[in-house]
């Protein structure tokens, strides 16, 4: 994505601005008059669109969420697909995967809706300034305060800038999309160094027989509560099947215990120290999870089991 992001730069938006910068040279070397009002209109045009393509990406970046969580929802109900059939829930299933696709269609439909509008805007400022300034170069040729020669000249300029312009900002909608990527994956990331960081310093030791003790656990995905109220106790030996319906919460369980997400509410004891106390790295390495989809990496199953 970082390869698109540069690709978008070194080929079109650094080019074509160095070129609008030299065509504004040349429009006032021609005309001081057209030159600045060029300037003044890009200047304007950032100043518009920089707000309407910051509020584009916010959505973008939440879109890209969204699809995520959706993706890892759908892959949940496909593995729990028996599970759903036996408990005749497939219309309750059916009912809420049409729900969640309303909700994606919806934000998908809004971040079209504001890049369109922003290429709309584009075109209808692009058109306005063309005229003003068409119609200031033939008052200018017609009070001969200009030749012919530079009005045909300053009016092709004005045609390459007014043609340059709209490419830059198309192609800054396409980078934008490309970057929002890059936005979603940073905040993960930065999640996971932070909820790292948080626990570093912590002395508190656990060992593979230690009692775990679930108190009033709550937990939610952007605004859908997964977990309400879980109390839970699992002491030192016990052989502990969770069953549930898909997406109640079985995996979402295991991983806050884990330490891979922070509850909403509530707390997670490990012989009666809070998780927050747990040095995470110890704590992991006392855990074997066997995850429902496997990752297999293009190499041998030899070193998939290794690693």
């Amino acid at each position: 994505k970082w390869d698109e992001v540069i690709q978008h730069f070194a080929t079109i938006i650094i080019p074509q601005g160095l070129t609008i910068l030299i065509i504004l040279g040349l429009l006032t070397y021609y005309g001081p008059t057209f030159g600045l009002l060029t300037l003044i209109y890009i200047i304007g045009v950032f100043i518009i669109l920089l707000p309407r393509y910051r509020k584009c990406l916010t959505q973008l970046i939440d879109l890209r969420y969204s699809l995520n969580i959706r993706h890892n929802d759908i892959q949940d109900k496909i593995n729990n697909l028996f599970d759903i059939y036996v408990a005749n829930k497939e219309k309750e299933e059916k009912d809420a995967n049409k729900l969640k696709e309303d909700q994606y269609k919806t934000k998908y439909e809004r971040v079209c809706k504001c890049n369109l509008n922003n290429s709309g805007l584009i075109s209808i400022l692009n058109v306005v300034y063309l005229i003003g300034i068409l119609y200031l170069v033939i008052s200018n040729l017609y009070s001969k305060k200009i030749s012919k020669s530079v009005a045909i000249t300053i009016i092709l300029l004005l045609v390459y800038v007014i043609g340059y312009i709209y490419n830059l900002f198309k192609t800054i909608i396409s980078a934008t999309f490309s970057y929002s990527i890059l936005k979603e994956s940073e905040k993960f990331l930065n999640y996971i160094s932070d909820h790292q960081e948080s626990k570093k310093g912590t002395e508190a030791n656990v060992n593979a027989y230690s009692t775990i003790q679930v108190k009033n656990l709550s937990f939610k995905y952007n605004q859908d509560i997964v977990l309400d109220q879980i109390n839970l106790t699992i002491n030192k030996n016990d052989k502990i099947i969770i069953k549930g319906g898909s997406g109640s919460g079985k995996s979402t369980l295991i991983k806050l215990i884990c330490g891979f997400y922070t509850p909403l509410r509530g707390e997670i004891l490990i012989d009666n120290t809070n998780m927050d106390n747990i040095n995470i790295e110890n704590l992991r390495s006392q855990i074997t999870m066997l995850n429902q989809n496997i990752k297999l990496f293009n190499i041998s199953i030899y070193d998939n089991i290794r690693y």
